[in-house]
């Protein structure tokens, strides 16, 4: 059986948006100080994590975009945080 979570690719970019802001507001309460190293650390270590470490890589070029879609969404997470601290 297969299983399509996102119609296009249109739908997927919103739904990233929506879930990293939906996050970045609730772990706004929790995390420490976040940098530019801490944004880029996290979204690297989310790709790892899905593509080498749950070996996303077994599904080729599905399982990449899958670890791509998990780092952008870690990336964006973080950006959004650190957006929120700075902001004036």
């Amino acid at each position: 059986m297969t299983h399509f979570t996102y119609n296009s690719i249109e739908k997927a970019i919103a739904k990233i948006n929506l879930y990293s802001s939906l996050q970045a507001m609730e772990m706004l309460k929790t995390k420490g100080k976040v940098t530019g190293f801490t944004i880029i650390t996290h979204g690297i270590a989310a790709f790892y994590r899905s593509f080498i470490a749950l070996k996303g890589f077994k599904d080729g070029v599905h399982g990449f975009c899958i670890a791509f879609i998990d780092s952008l969404t870690n990336f964006l997470t973080y950006m959004k945080i650190w957006e929120l601290r700075n902001k004036g």
